[in-house]
C-alpha cells in the first residue's frame, strides 16, 4: 500500500522535526547498535509507526538513544536532515544479523522436527490370520 505525495511530505516533516529535536542542533548522530526481530514489526521512534523488523539504535552527543527503522534513517540522510555516522557499516551488519537470525530460525525448526520425530510413538499393527476350521 503506497502513500500519496502529501502523506509522504507530512511524514518527512515529522521525521525531520523529531531528528532535529533529538540531534539538538548539532546535526550529527552516531549509530551504535542494530537489532533484527522475527516476530512482529517494531515501532520506530522517528516516525512513530510500527513498520520495521530491523531497528538501528542511534545516539546523540548528549548520550540519549533513539530506536529508528533503517528506511527512516535512510530518509534522514537522503534529505540531509542530519548526518548519521557509521550508518553504512551498521546497514551491512544488519544484513549479517538477518542471515544469522534466519540460520538460527531454521536450526531451531529442524531441532523441533527431530525432537518431534524422536518422541513420536510408533504403533505396530499386527494382523492375525484367521484360520478357517
Amino acid at each position: 500500500m503506497g502513500m500519496d505525495p502529501l502523506e509522504k511530505e507530512h511524514l518527512r516533516r515529522r521525521i525531520a522535526d523529531r531528528m532535529d529535536a533529538f540531534a539538538g542542533g548539532n546535526g550529527s548522530v552516531t549509530c551504535i547498535s542494530g537489532h533484527v526481530y522475527d516476530d512482529e514489526a517494531r515501532p520506530c521512534e522517528l516516525c512513530q509507526l510500527a513498520h520495521a523488523n530491523e531497528i538501528l539504535v542511534i545516539r546523540n552527543r548528549a548520550g540519549r538513544k533513539l530506536h529508528a527503522a533503517v528506511p527512516c534513517l535512510l530518509e534522514v540522510v537522503r534529505f540531509q536532515i542530519a548526518e548519521v555516522e557509521d550508518l553504512p557499516r551498521w546497514i551491512e551488519k544488519i544484513k549479517l544479523l538477518r542471515h544469522a537470525a534466519e540460520a538460527r530460525r531454521s536450526r531451531t525448526t529442524a531441532e523441533r522436527e527431530e525432537e518431534k520425530r524422536r518422541l513420536e510413538k510408533r504403533v505396530i499393527v499386527r494382523r492375525r490370520s484367521i484360520e478357517k476350521a
